[in-house]
């Protein structure tokens, strides 16, 4: 099944080259809100846009599907998006444009990628700078990118069962807690990061990094 684009309003990245049109060639796009401004910076045409309007200021007439919400509601624009796209059934979620701005905003993104994984869905926050996933137990590879650390956190009080190879420093059968950061500021060393773990919820992230400065953190 193609996997789902979402585009929300935070900050938009300077460069907007680093989003793969062959990878997201064929991807159900959902634009929150102003995330319609981002897609519209990168010349795509949403398949639906949704949310309360209040950043964007208007309702896009030129989207055929649009869902209208109050201000005052439950759910952020993100997450109404996020559950619009785990109901049509997609396992793969990609945000963009989750960065920026104030930090309850970010964590609250965060949160979404938990309700994603809730789903038993895969969801990814994603910038030039920074790409953040949460997953639940299984293995899983991540492809080397130059230039990126690669950290993993546990989301849950614990992730049991740990096993990374293909990175500087491996690991086998650990547990991560989620009071304190040991598995900070490593690095992929070969075309891929293999992974495994047992039970918990293990966020990762992918940090660029900037003369070195995160990889000796």
């Amino acid at each position: 099944m193609i996997k789902s684009v979402i585009f929300t309003g935070g900050q938009m990245d300077s460069d907007s080259s680093f989003i793969d049109s062959d990878e997201n060639k064929d991807s159900f796009v959902i634009c929150a809100d102003s995330g319609y401004l981002y897609a519209q910076k990168i010349s795509v045409k949403p398949d639906i846009i949704i949310g309360d309007y209040d950043s964007l200021g208007f309702i896009p007439e030129d989207i055929n599907e649009r869902f209208v919400y109050p201000q005052e509601k439950d759910d952020t624009d993100l997450m109404l998006a996020v559950k619009e796209a785990l109901n049509r059934g997609f396992k793969q979620i990609d945000i963009y444009g989750a960065f920026g701005g104030r930090f309850d905003h970010l964590y609250s993104n965060v949160q979404a990628l938990a309700f994603i994984a809730e789903k038993q869905a895969v969801g990814s926050l994603i910038s030039e700078f920074e790409v953040v996933t949460l997953l639940n137990p299984g293995k899983y590879e991540f492809k080397y990118k130059e230039g990126f650390s690669f950290s993993l956190f546990s989301f849950s009080n614990e992730v049991k069962g740990l096993t990374i190879n293909g990175v500087k420093y491996i690991t086998d059968n650990i547990t991560l807690s989620n009071y304190f950061p040991l598995g900070i500021s490593n690095i992929i060393i070969k075309e891929k990061a293999d992974i495994s773990f047992e039970s918990g919820k293990l966020l990762v992230v992918q940090s660029k990094m900037i003369n070195n400065i995160s990889e000796n953190a």
